[in-house]
């Protein structure tokens, strides 16, 4: 049960100036913006063994996707007396994140018989300053609390597998309310949580670019440049001392400056056939989310930690790409890319069961407990081949003349280095092998409709210590459709859907692949009027 309000305001402004072949670009950017979470329940009703005995289950995997469940031994799951113990969790939040960007483009044009030149210049600077602030209260009841009064039995199906019990939030708070006594509290635990992911970050970025175009003829262009930006962080959160509570802050800063050069080339062949090759460097930064994240343990003794000392991930990337563009609004083309990474992030996993004297855990592959910390990886090599063909069919008879196709593919290949797994091939996280993209365009008149499809193949979320535990998210599809009717001149009605066949997002785990978890948010449906002016 949660209720959450979203405000966010921003404001805008910026300006042009042309004089004669020198034009100067600059904006200004400032918003604000707050989430809070008013209210958040979780109660988490537990069948432990007791004098009841144990759950004995069965387990039909036939169909991966939707595993299903059976209870064998004759206990029933709809049967409060089965319970005793239940995880009472409320957890409020404030999100604030307060955003400043300003930046300024300067470009001039030289022209002369022989070519035509262009330099570019300029300058951005962005802040942003994002707090949160988390309060928690855990309560760990026991056999004596009257779980039939908070709970009921359903015939829900979930995944197509029953749910068996429901949890009434409303009936728990006001139980809360009338017998706190109940409700034991974990008072470190609660404290704990409470200081654990708050924080109050500030991240400042820097930049400055200068870049020139030159066309050589009527076939060649060559553009290169170099971008310098600088980054600066710094965080303050808190730990809690488990003896004392004693609250003790932590703090936390970097920074570091990266240099981005650029190449590239365009080739006009012959009419409408354009050839691109590009060399460059590129680099992404660590979120705060992970560099400010303290450390947390859950009912289990499973623990997530961050890492403020992530540095930033760079790529050297080296793109070819041939396109032929047809008369009537066709596109066909091939590229292939590779991409050298240096220090991609990857969540460090593996099993345990005790700690070190630092507090870290010591590795064990027969481990009840398991340990994660976002790391750099020691890099990768990514290349592949993408293919695109996009054509409108104004040649077919009306009124299918409105239609338009468009397809997409993309082959990979990817071999990462991770520090925990020396001397193995597995791929970048989030690197799929294969992605595909289709979709159907059709006008006529006022209306207009769009189908799309999209798939990608399996990718890895998570390592551990050996293959057969490593996290995969399964291959997944999903289709979207949109239409839309032009009421009048500036006024248009829209209804889109997606996901409309309420595909399953799967994750599991090993080499030989055991389903963890299954996720399906269903379809959506969005209606919105477009008005221009």
């Amino acid at each position: 049960m949660s209720d959450t309000e979203n405000d966010l305001w921003s404001l805008g402004a910026g300006g042009r100036h042309e004089l004669g072949t020198l034009t100067i670009n600059y904006d200004a950017f400032y918003s604000h913006t707050v989430t809070r979470r008013t209210s958040n329940l979780n109660f988490i009703v537990r069948n432990v063994p007791s004098a009841q005995g144990y759950f004995q289950w069965e387990y039909d995997l036939s169909n991966r996707l939707y595993p299903r469940i059976r209870v064998i031994n004759g206990l029933d799951p709809r049967n409060p007396a089965t319970m005793n113990r239940a995880d009472l969790t409320l957890e409020p939040e404030d999100r604030i994140e307060e955003t400043v960007t300003a930046k300024i483009d300067a470009e001039k044009k030289f022209v002369t018989d022989r070519f035509v030149f262009a330099f570019k210049t300029g300058g951005k600077i962005r802040a942003t300053f994002p707090r949160f602030d988390q309060s928690q209260q855990n309560y760990t009841t026991g056999t004596t609390f009257p779980y039939a009064q908070v709970v009921r039995p359903t015939d829900r199906v979930v995944h197509k597998r029953p749910q068996y019990l429901e949890v009434i939030p409303e009936k728990v708070r006001e139980l809360l309310a009338s017998s706190p006594a109940l409700f034991p509290s974990n008072v470190y635990a609660a404290k704990r949580a409470s200081v654990i992911e708050d924080f109050a970050a500030e991240e400042k970025t820097g930049a400055a670019y200068a870049m020139g175009t030159v066309q050589l003829g009527r076939h060649t262009t060559i553009l290169g440049g170099v971008r310098v930006e600088a980054n600066w962080w710094e965080s303050r959160r808190k730990q809690v001392d488990q003896a004392t509570l004693r609250e003790t802050p932590v703090n936390n800063g970097s920074y570091y400056t990266n240099v981005l050069p650029g190449l590239h080339f365009r080739h006009a062949l012959g009419p409408n056939l354009i050839l691109r090759e590009s060399v460059n460097r590129s680099y992404g930064r660590p979120t705060l989310s992970r560099l400010t994240l303290g450390r947390s343990e859950d009912i289990n003794g499973n623990i997530a930690q961050g890492n403020p000392y992530l540095r930033p991930t760079t790529s050297d990337n080296f793109d070819v790409q041939l396109e032929r563009y047809t008369a009537r609004g066709g596109l066909f083309s091939v590229g292939l890319f590779w991409k050298k990474m240096q220090g991609f992030y990857y969540n460090q996993s593996y099993r345990f069961t005790t700690l070190d004297a630092n507090g870290d855990a010591i590795p064990d592959p027969n481990g009840t407990r398991t340990w994660q910390k976002w790391q750099n990886a020691a890099g990768a090599d990514n290349k592949g081949i993408e293919l695109i063909a996009q054509q409108k069919l104004h040649f077919l008879p009306k009124p299918l003349n409105g239609l338009g196709l468009s397809l997409s593919a993309t082959f990979t290949d990817s071999v990462a280095h991770y520090p925990d797994r020396p001397g193995e091939k597995l791929p970048t996280y989030g690197f799929s092998r294969a992605m595909f993209n289709a979709s159907g365009d059709y006008v006529l008149g006022p209306f207009r409709g769009r189908l799309s499809y999209r798939y990608r193949s399996a990718y890895l979320e998570g390592i551990d210590t050996t293959r057969y535990l490593d996290d995969w998210f399964a291959a997944r599809e999903q289709l979207d459709a949109e239409v839309s009717w032009r009421l009048r001149k500036n006024t248009r009605l829209t209804i889109s859907g997606e996901n409309l066949t309420s595909r399953v997002q799967a994750s599991y785990q090993g080499y030989l692949p055991y389903i963890e978890d299954n996720s399906n948010y269903g379809w959506r449906a969005t209606v919105g009027v477009e008005l221009t002016f």
